[in-house]
């Protein structure tokens, strides 16, 4: 961006006390609440300007919201670039943003699939840019048109990307940027302690704590650590078109854990499909996986859904989650 004139563009600020809860595996945990200036979502007016600002081949850019999550507002630009402007914290987002940037790139050659690769950043305010990763973007709604077969062949795909991510030596990973984060804070930890004493009967919260238990036990006593994608979950892969294999992946994390962090999504979301991963990974690895292990996470992981769209008031999806919730305590066992 050298020789570009810089000209600040109007971002909304707010001083406000917050309080981060995210979705994402390594920010399960709970980012103390402290009186800091927060950035609020940048609006599609003023990302358009930012990114006009700072590439001039972009003045004339096509604009358009793909999405707000958890942490960030993402645009697609001219169809072809995938603009991501993160916001939470100000005196995180900077360093956050240059983090991801260090580990995608230490990622380039180390895994088969596609991943973003950082072609465009801005610190004023913080964003990054790469071009869009083509492929259908495996959702729920894809999910339930694929065949058992297609499944099981993304699973497979699925651990063959997860056998690559966690045989990148730790000593690499570090100096990339990832850390060693929990799973789950232990306020966060009491907080769903308490949830679940106060919205299952006990026969159920008996089975629930045990999990939890066993998942902090886990946490406490890894017995193996890897580097972690951290969110292997719907909406952060792409399919090819054609032959429903599994071509790309977004949104890393940046932890290194217990290997069984990275295994509880797909048997949330569909059983075939992760039942396939596991074997596969347990093929490729040499090495068994505890089904007990991922049953404690995968539990752990769905009482916090539960908890998020109860928090929410979204009761047919706080339904939905309790319901799984019910079937889990009733048989006893995950797989």
């Amino acid at each position: 961006m050298e020789g570009v004139p810089r000209q600040d563009i109007p971002v909304s600020f707010s001083d406000e006390q917050e309080t981060e809860v995210s979705i994402t595996e390594g920010e399960i945990d709970t980012q103390a609440t402290v009186e800091r200036e927060t950035v609020k979502p940048i609006s599609k007016e003023e990302a358009t300007a930012v990114i006009a600002r700072d590439y001039p081949e972009f003045q004339h850019a096509e604009v358009s919201v793909v999405g707000q999550g958890q942490n960030a507002v993402t645009f697609k630009v001219n169809k072809e670039y995938i603009f991501r402007f993160p916001f939470r914290l100000v005196a995180s987002v900077e360093s956050k943003a240059e983090t991801q940037t260090s580990i995608l790139k230490s990622l380039e050659g180390k895994v088969d699939v596609e991943i973003p690769r950082i072609e465009f950043q801005g610190d004023n305010p913080v964003y990054s840019g790469y071009r869009k990763i083509e492929g259908a973007v495996l959702n729920k709604e894809l999910l339930a048109t694929l065949t058992d077969t297609e499944k099981i062949e993304i699973g497979k795909d699925m651990a063959d990307f997860l056998h690559q991510m966690h045989t990148i030596p730790l000593g690499d990973a570090e100096k990339a940027g990832y850390t060693r984060k929990p799973f789950m804070a232990e306020a966060k930890r009491r907080e769903t302690e308490e949830f679940v004493r106060r919205e299952f009967a006990e026969d159920e919260q008996d089975y629930l704590l045990r999990m939890l238990k066993h998942s902090e036990e886990l946490e406490a006593n890894p017995e193996k650590e890897v580097v972690l994608h951290g969110d292997l979950d719907l909406g952060n892969m792409f399919l090819r078109p054609d032959t429903k294999k599994l071509k790309g992946v977004i949104d890393f994390g940046e932890a290194v854990g217990n290997v069984y962090r990275d295994f509880f999504y797909a048997p949330i979301r569909d059983k075939t499909m992760g039942d396939a991963m596991i074997v596969e990974y347990e093929r490729l690895s040499g090495e068994p996986l505890s089904r007990e292990a991922i049953e404690a996470y995968t539990v752990s992981r769905e009482i916090r859904f539960l908890m998020r769209y109860h928090g929410k008031k979204d009761a047919p999806l706080a339904n939905e989650w309790r319901e799984k919730l019910l079937r889990r305590a009733k048989e006893g066992l995950a797989f």
